[in-house]
């Protein structure tokens, strides 16, 4: 057996190469290597393993020299793990050491050179004011509610800006119009903690904007917000209302959206020139108990308020756009003859008992001349059938009335002697929901020829508005002497809620348009209906048109 295991020098071949290497030398300074000095135990397990196969079974006399062996391997692979975690533990101090080497170094180069820190004060300031000015999108504009639009800029853009150095903040502290627009915006599920923060950078940008004129947006959410545990407790928000409304000769601009149990709004603005104010439920409290006066107000919006805030228009000189949701006639014709710069009005009336009232009482109504206005959106055509026999408007050019889905037929004969009285210079007329009969909607567009978009929406589902006798009527002849209705229409839009039109008279009322018989020639057809009520053939006719240079849209 001492013959069999007694290998000769020459037969270390076998052994795998890297176990007869040198040495691994884990420091060059000292020398230090592993294993210290061969192991002549390791050619020798080698060349036995290497001369036996994998399944063979050492015999009985074996043992007592290969056991020996085996302990040795063991001892040195002992050494080897100790070798091992002596070099884990030493990278593991170097990767660590190293780390904070790295972070060291960084932190110097963004110190030693040049960065937008260092930028001269004059820079920065522009920087501040473009950041300001253009804030960071809250979502995509399409995805906006009503009020989030007008929540950029706001004191949140120079508040982020100040926390970058002590540098950045000393310019942000001392540009106070970085502080002037102040955006409040409360949530139904907040607690006090919150509307206490909220309260102290209200504040605080009050401190910071100093005498600059402020732009004010506060937002109280409805009691019972949609996903809310519990109801809002509205009196979260009373003290930063009433903080804003104590610097009240400073605001410029605002956007409110209130309770009807809050503080009543304060009756004088001396420098206001844009106000939004939305009550947010119609409770029995009221937002405004005293007439506002606001002597450079420009736009005014409301809604759901107290009537009694209108109540001042006599000083509302400067208005130049109104929109609100009060039906008093009486005191929307006081508005609109007290403000001669008045061009935009829009009329949702939350209600149509008060103008029932109006008319009532009132037979033989004197219309009023207003020279100035231009642009007109009446929710409700009832309540524009109510109102314009009261109304002389010469340079209307924009007209808009909606109707009831159900609302069959209204009061047209006031809108036709309106338009007859007026006589204005029209270029948009929107029909949207009102069933006019055919022959009541021609006859008034033939009053106003200078008509350039027409948008009728027929909410009937008998085609009252949007049938044959419209589309005749609107179908130019190329031999025709007569006159041509609406000769300068360039953008017709039509949506209808029937599932039957008469398919070859429309393709023939668009091709005579856009040939431009007798007439301007049509530039944008947008036909809108339910998908059985033009047969393909027909949506192929009308997408033909696209090659005559006319832009074609036909919706389901």
């Amino acid at each position: 057996m001492e013959n069999v295991l007694d290998i000769e020098a020459s037969s270390s071949r076998v052994v795998p190469p890297p176990l007869l290497r040198d040495p691994i030398e884990l420091c060059h300074q000292c020398r230090n290597v592993f294993p210290s000095e061969p192991n002549p135990a390791i050619p020798v397990i080698a060349d036995y393993v290497a001369g036996n196969p994998g399944n063979h079974i050492s015999i009985g006399h074996e043992a007592s020299t290969l056991l020996p062996l085996l302990q040795k391997a063991e001892a040195e692979l002992v050494g080897y793990d100790e070798a091992i975690r002596q070099m884990d533990d030493a990278m593991l101090q170097l990767e660590e050491r190293r780390t904070r080497l790295w972070k060291l170094k960084e932190r110097l180069r963004w110190i030693s050179r040049p960065s937008i820190r260092r930028l001269p004060p004059e820079l920065l300031i522009r920087i501040f004011y473009t950041c300001w000015r253009d804030g960071y999108p809250l979502r995509e504009p399409s995805q906006l509610d009503e009020y989030e639009r007008f929540e950029q800029p706001n004191c949140r853009t120079p508040l982020v800006l100040s926390h970058v150095s002590a540098q950045w903040r000393a310019l942000a502290f001392q540009e106070s119009k970085l502080w002037s627009c102040i955006g409040v915006r409360f949530h139904v599920n907040d607690e006090p903690i919150v509307a206490q923060r909220i309260y102290d950078l209200t504040k605080f940008c009050l401190e910071k904007s100093k005498a600059r004129p402020l732009h004010i947006f506060f937002y109280a959410p409805s009691l019972f917000d949609q996903g809310a545990r519990v109801p809002y407790d509205p009196t979260l928000h009373r003290p930063v209302l009433a903080e804003l409304y104590r610097h009240y000769e400073r605001w410029g601009s605002g956007v409110l959206r209130l309770h009807g149990e809050d503080p009543h709004l304060p009756n004088e603005f001396p420098a206001l020139e844009f106000l939004i104010v939305h009550r947010a439920t119609m409770s029995a409290g009221l937002t405004a108990a005293q007439p506002l006066y606001a002597t450079r107000l420009r736009i005014l919006e409301t809604a759901r308020m107290d009537a009694r805030l209108l109540s001042g228009y006599q000083h509302m000189h400067a208005l130049e756009r109104f929109s609100t949701d009060e039906p008093s006639i009486d005191l929307i014709l006081g508005i609109l003859q007290c403000s001669p710069k008045l061009r935009e009005v829009k009329l949702n009336p939350r209600t149509l008992m008060t103008y029932q009232h109006r008319l009532a009482a009132d037979t033989n109504p004197i219309p009023a001349l207003i020279p100035h206005l231009e642009s007109l959106d009446v929710s409700h055509f009832h309540y524009a059938s109510a109102i314009l026999p009261y109304l002389t408007l010469p340079s209307l050019t924009s007209f808009k009335a909606s109707g009831e889905a159900l609302s069959y037929h209204v009061n047209a004969p006031e809108f036709v002697e309106f338009l007859r009285r007026s006589r204005p210079p029209l270029d948009s007329l929107d029909i949207n929901g009102v069933a006019l009969f055919p022959g009541e909607l021609t006859r008034s567009l033939s009053l106003v020829p200078s008509i350039t978009k027409l948008h009728v929406v027929d909410m009937s589902m008998m085609n009252l508005i949007i049938g044959r006798d419209f589309l005749q009527e609107m179908t130019i002849s190329s031999s025709a002497s007569g006159v041509v209705l609406l000769p300068n229409l360039l953008d017709l839009s039509l949506s209808a809620q029937s599932c039957s039109l008469d398919g070859a008279i429309l393709v023939d009322m668009v091709r005579s348009r856009v040939f431009g018989f007798g007439g301007a020639r049509l530039r944008n057809f947008t036909m809108k209906c339910r998908e059985p009520a033009l047969d393909r053939e027909i949506r192929n006719e009308l997408l033909e048109l696209v090659g005559e240079n006319l832009g074609v849209d036909v919706q389901d």
